[in-house]
């Protein structure tokens, strides 16, 4: 199995740690003891009518009974502890307790369990325990033996006990009912938990309401500080990792026998290394055969996906003996032609597929990405995303489906059964399949998910499991990790346990995902939205020099910001999600598609590739979420086939890529026009100013449309002491939302470079063969360097004649529009007045105008999609009617509207049904400018 804990070893820091809570358990049962006879005068007693919020009850990092409606639980929240900060699990040894509910328990069955060693553990960990049920019936279970029945009172919804130290006695209808101990049991001190579930005939939990516990103890130890809690459940995670070696050893004894029987595993295997390079790079292409069967055929399609592939090419492999009775064979490549290649091995009546992307300048380097997903490998399932991406012959990564369910809480059996899908699709189609590795993944019963909150010891051990788990089930090596909830050392972690590439973080998100504390608790905010090198102090921060890389989901702007479910860079996940019967994710596939174009036309001209995620999601099992993600990557595919730079990777060919080409971070930026426009939603309004979002190894940048300072502006340049999380509630909202109007520099987490006291004023005027650009920056204080935005520079193709010393140039342009703007990086700016002034030169050219202006009701914004005018349109002022629109004879004019309808008229009259409600919101019409549709059209607002 190799080497698990570092430090002596397989169980040495486990052992350890287990034989100091045994000594110490050991003393404090004789504490208790001998405390009883001494304290009858100090009881420790536990009061609570739940009339004021209370802290005293606790779900993993929860605090339960806090709210208006005192202590619930349901369906949802099924569990309650009473914490150890508020009584002391020392003295829950000898105690009496009185509970009193509402709610009634017609389908629920509710439970008091005791003496569970860890706050965590769950009820089956309880050494006692008293059910109530719809009938007033209580059951005493001790050691998980069924010890005797009693009956309440008709109609009682109260519960009155306690335990000595040979019996428990209940009260009920008949007065006391007494359960002797067995010989020999002791009931020993622990934790005091609630829990309910459903019957055993209806499975539905319906909300019981707790009214008032008492608990009195003869015990009088303190009660335990938060300190000692949190370490108390830190061993807890301790002792899940310990459990966890012993449930891998079984998956490896399983998956032995499996393979021998034929049931697992596969006899072949290829590997592309590296897999996405510069034009010229050698690459080495890996086969192996595990037995003597002929080693069939194998080719390699130059630019498969181009629009003019290049013939198939036989492979030269060389074959060795492995020295196990198999073969090894390797080849050799120098591509020079950009795009994407397939490599095909034919063997043994199953064909191979990996791909090859040879990025040129200018290319789109794109990773496919399946999430959370339901059904795939579900016997007779409807085909999904994932036929398609492996029908277009596209490489993908994916998660495995499971996110809140660990591998380590399955049956040997359960977990090939799952596996087997992914194993199947890795072995014929090169899939990469990473772990979303938040804390509930790596430890079975975790009720907290959040793996920052976790020392860095357990965070290790957790993740070279996940490793070990990974070879055990030959879906190794573990070079790329997903995850919701990193902490800042977990990128070193990672980095130290060989992870080249920690993957899915949502940039942008800054939100309770779940609602809980004990949830995932995301905070993405200041890191790029591109790959990146991560910094050691903060796993948002771009690194100085490399490191392990870091890399979004999805690729998406800060419209996240206004919208926590809005992304460009997924084809499902829009504001049309909040529509749960007709979503029309797949209708409105046009959104997605407009982000794809802007990306395409703006990578040429970048320095370095532009690296983008598309994140394909259904954890709905939703057919039409499905469809708009078959849609998108069917689309993407399309573009290479025009013959656009667009080449397809995974993450792990990312990581590897950064690791050889880059010194440190390059720089990338991406010009965001609002493809969302005329889709309010959550803080959203109808459309975001257009936004230019800049990152380099320095900072990361957003400024809005006309604004010269940023809006969003993080400094890399000095060390960061920034927490992960932060609970903030002046300025957050509903499920941790953060309200972005009250959002500032310095509540901003991680905080952001204060621009109070500056002022940037930024003027054009036209001069010989150019532009000159005067900026004048008025500062209460020395700045190190300040990027200041350029907006509409009316040149094409504008080029720097000369600039002021310190001033570095940075040319953006609108994808959509061709518009130019820039970014002018001013270094060590003085305090007081400066002038930076740049000169351009290039042809003239106007801007396009984008906004449209239909009298005081209908609103409009461009897009350009490779040349074809298309504006999505929206109400304002709450009126409704219809907008008509004259189209010029000879002209193609369509509208299309939010369920994908769609008509069309080569002359003659268009008529949008404009009312405010979902399906009629936003509709577009293409093949009309802005000056066109305002001169055509007209609005007749309904009586």
């Amino acid at each position: 199995m190799g080497q698990r804990w570092k430090t002596g070893g397989r169980n040495s820091l486990v052992r350890g740690v287990r034989i100091a809570m045994v000594t110490s358990l050991g003393f404090l049962l004789v504490a208790g003891r001998g405390s009883q006879r001494a304290v009858a005068q100090r009881p420790s007693v536990y009061i609570d009518d739940f009339s004021r919020p209370t802290r005293g009850w606790r779900f993993g990092s929860a605090v339960l009974g806090d709210g208006p409606n005192g202590l619930t639980l349901d369906s949802k929240q099924t569990d309650v502890t009473l914490s150890g900060t508020a009584m002391n699990p020392r003295n829950l040894q000898m105690f009496s307790a009185k509970l009193r509910w509402s709610g009634g328990l017609e389908k629920t069955l509710l439970t008091v369990g005791w003496g569970k060693t860890r706050e965590w553990d769950d009820i089956d960990a309880c050494a006692a325990r008293l059910t109530v049920d719809a009938h007033g019936q209580v059951v005493l279970v001790v050691a998980g033996k069924v010890l005797g029945r009693t009956q309440l009172a008709s109609g009682s919804s109260e519960l009155t006990f306690r335990q000595d130290s040979e019996q428990v006695v209940v009260s009920g209808e008949k007065g006391d009912t007494v359960f002797v101990l067995p010989a020999g049991t002791v009931l020993h001190d622990g934790y005091l938990m609630l829990h309910v579930e459903g019957s055993p005939v209806v499975k539905e939990v319906h909300p019981v309401r707790i009214e008032r516990v008492e608990v009195n103890s003869k015990g009088n130890a303190a009660p335990l500080t938060e300190v000692q809690r949190t370490q108390g459940n830190q061993d807890w995670a301790r002792h899940r990792e310990e459990l966890n070696w012993a449930v891998l050893d079984s998956f490896k004894a399983k998956v032995t026998k499996e393979t021998k029987a034929g049931r697992w595993g596969f006899g072949t295997d290829l590997t592309i290394r590296p897999a996405l390079v510069n034009p010229g790079e050698p690459v080495t292409i890996a086969f192996h055969n595990t037995g003597k069967a002929p080693a069939g055929t194998a080719q390699v399609e130059p630019d498969y996906l181009g629009a003019s592939p290049r013939q198939p090419q036989a492979l030269n492999i060389v074959w060795t003996a492995d020295g196990h009775g198999g073969q090894t064979g390797h080849a050799e490549l120098r591509p020079q032609i950009p795009g994407n290649w397939r490599v095909t091995w034919s063997v043994g009546g199953e064909k191979l597929t990996r791909v090859l992307a040879v990025a040129g300048p200018g290319y789109i380097v794109c990773r496919v990405l399946f999430t959370n997903y339901k059904g795939p490998w579900t016997p007779g399932h409807d085909r999904t995303a994932y036929d398609t991406v492996h029908e277009l012959g596209l490489p993908s990564d994916s998660w495995t489906g499971d996110e809140w369910a660990s591998p380590f809480g399955r049956t040997p059996d359960a977990l090939l059964a799952r596996f087997g899908f992914f194993s199947r699709n890795h072995h014929l189609y090169g899939d990469h399949i990473m772990p979303l590795a938040n804390a509930n993944w790596m430890m079975p019963g975790d009720p907290d998910a959040n793996l920052w909150r976790y020392d860095d010891d357990v965070q290790r051990i957790g993740i070279r499991q996940i490793s070990q788990l990974w070879n055990v089930l030959s879906l190794g090596p573990m070079d790329v990790m997903g995850g919701y909830t990193f902490g800042n050392t977990t990128a070193k972690i990672a980095r130290g346990e060989g992870v080249k590439m920690i993957d899915s973080l949502v940039q942008w998100q800054n939100w309770r995902d779940g609602g809980s504390e004990n949830s995932w608790l995301i905070n993405d905010w200041g890191a790029p939205i591109v790959p990146y090198f991560v910094a050691d102090d903060d796993f948002r921060k771009v690194a100085p020099g490399k490191s392990i890389v870091a890399f979004t989901q999805a690729t998406t702007s800060d419209v996240r910001v206004y919208d926590i479910m809005t992304t460009e860079g997924q084809p499902q996940l829009n504001a049309r999600r909040a529509h749960n019967a007709d979503m029309g994710e797949s209708s409105n596939i046009d959104r997605f598609e407009t982000a794809v174009d802007l990306w395409l036309a703006e990578a040429p001209h970048q320095k370095e590739p532009l690296f983008v995620s598309v994140g394909l999601e259904n954890f709905l099992d939703s057919p039409d979420w499905d469809e708009a993600n078959k849609r998108g990557v069917t689309y993407l595919r399309a573009k290479a086939r025009e013959g656009r730079k667009l080449v397809f990777v995974s993450a792990e060919d990312v990581a590897g890529y950064f690791e050889r080409h880059y010194q440190q971070q390059p720089e990338n930026w991406i010009v965001w026009p609002d493809v969302y426009a005329g889709q309010p939603g959550q803080f959203k309004p109808a459309e975001l100013p257009e936004r230019i979002e800049l990152s380099n190894s320095r900072f990361h940048t957003v400024h809005e449309a006309g604004d010269a300072l940023p809006k969003f502006f993080w400094d890399y340049t000095h060390p960061w002491s920034q927490p992960i999380w932060d609970d903030q509630k002046s300025i957050r909202t509903k499920f941790g939302l953060v309200d972005p109007d009250l959002l500032t520099a310095e509540n901003s987490v991680p905080a952001m470079v204060p621009l109070d006291g500056v002022k940037a004023d930024v003027k054009e005027r036209i001069i010989s063969q150019g532009i000159e650009v005067t900026i004048t920056v008025d500062s209460i204080r020395a700045l190190p360097y300040l990027p200041v935005a350029v907006w509409h520079i009316p040149l094409a193709s504008a080029v720097v004649a000369s600039a002021s010393e310190r001033a570095r140039y940075v040319g953006v342009v609108d994808g959509s529009t061709g518009n130019a703007h820039a970014v002018v990086v001013c270094d060590r700016v003085p305090a007081g007045k400066s002038v930076w002034i740049v000169r351009l030169k290039g042809t003239s050219k106007e801007p396009v105008s984008t906004e449209l202006k239909i009298g005081e009701t209908v609103r409009g914004r461009l897009f350009l999609r490779d040349g074809t005018p298309q504006v999505y349109l929206w109400l304002v002022g709450g009126n409704s009617g219809v907008l008509k629109i004259a189209v010029p004879i000879g002209s193609k004019v369509s509208t299309h509207d939010n369920i994908g309808h769609v008509e069309e008229s080569h002359g003659g009259e268009l008529s949008i049904v404009m009312d405010g409600s979902w399906q009629h919101g936003s509709p577009s019409v293409t093949g009309l400018t802005v000056k066109q549709l305002e001169k055509s059209a007209h609005f007749e607002a309904r009586k």
